[in-house]
């Protein structure tokens, strides 16, 4: 691949409707990183280190300045900044390919509103009370759920068999478990679903964060690496 031009870079973000241009970048940094998880013991055969597949934390890292198109390209960036959206960003990178970053906040599928039929949390048997919030990944038996702690205060929307509940349960913020209250256990073979927002723990993957103001008014988005927390 040859060197390529600094506009045909392009930062895009989701408007609702699709992609539209926002930006055409210079790159200073594109890094890409896939971590391992090493799972080697004294039985590992020959004592040759062994990686758990499917299991590492990849990441994606883009740093850079450019142009806005546009006023309204600008106008829609500072928006979303100032009122602390979280958009859908997607870079197209010449003789690579394109990477979409939609931040996970949402049980529903990217740009689609919350419903209460969004993620299987389980069947009902008359008596279980309290099913923990999950987020499935995949398709078919390839399916990977992982549990949801923070459901974001008012969020959640829950549903047995296909129809929405708005009372009789509880759900704990700082687990993410829904719990029914006495006398409304969900019966036996029913299916129970849920819609919720929630927030992601994270740490600072590093010591220092630089920002770079070039001229009045105008400076340069600094990188500020996170990473997830699992519980």
């Amino acid at each position: 691949m040859g060197a390529q031009k600094g506009k045909d870079l392009l930062l895009k973000v989701e408007d609702g409707a699709g992609f539209v241009t926002v930006a055409g970048l210079r790159a200073r940094r594109l890094a890409f990183n896939a971590q391992s998880v090493d799972v080697t013991d004294s039985e590992s055969a020959g004592r040759w280190r062994e990686l758990l597949e499917g299991a590492g934390v990849r990441r994606a890292g883009l740093t850079g300045s450019g142009l806005f198109k546009d006023a309204a390209s600008d106008a829609l960036v500072r928006a979303a900044f100032f009122a602390g959206s979280i958009l859908t960003y997607q870079v197209v990178i010449p003789d690579f390919g394109t990477v979409t970053a939609p931040v996970d906040f949402s049980s529903a599928r990217p740009g689609e509103a919350v419903t209460p039929l969004d993620q299987f949390l389980g069947t009902g048997d008359g008596e279980a009370a309290s099913f923990q919030l999950v987020k499935g990944y995949g398709d078919g038996a390839a399916v990977e759920r992982r549990p949801v702690v923070k459901p974001v205060a008012g969020s959640v929307r829950v549903a047995i068999d296909g129809v929405e509940v708005t009372e009789g349960f509880s759900v704990d913020l700082t687990t993410g478990i829904v719990t029914f209250a006495v006398g409304h256990a969900p019966a036996e073979g029913t299916e129970i679903r849920a819609g919720f927002d929630y927030d992601v723990p994270v740490r600072f993957d590093t010591d220092r964060i630089e920002i770079d103001l070039e001229a009045f008014r105008a400076g340069r988005i600094p990188s500020i690496p996170l990473i997830e927390v699992i519980p």
